[in-house]
């Protein structure tokens, strides 16, 4: 996948059913570089942070975080399954 605004030939797709629990992140690339697999504190914050939907303002702060090594846009987000919305 490449950055914004590029379109790639071949948009990655996933299908499924979300559940009680989990989250669906989809985020810019400012967003999703620096999210890596997971395994990384910037990770560890948005799992921490995401794992009940959070009001609106609170989901447009967590974007917010330092890193010399990312800028650029970072926008994600984060559909829940309707019972866990608030």
């Amino acid at each position: 996948m490449g950055a914004l605004p590029g379109v790639p030939e071949q948009p990655e797709r996933w299908s499924g059913t979300l559940t009680s629990g989990q989250v669906l992140l989809v985020g810019t690339d400012g967003f999703g570089d620096p999210l890596g697999d997971g395994d990384v504190r910037v990770g560890a914050l948005f799992a921490e942070h995401l794992a009940e939907p959070p009001s609106p303002l609170r989901l447009a702060h967590l974007p917010g975080f330092s890193g010399e090594a990312f800028d650029g846009d970072r926008t994600p987000l984060a559909p829940w399954p309707r019972d866990a919305a608030r």
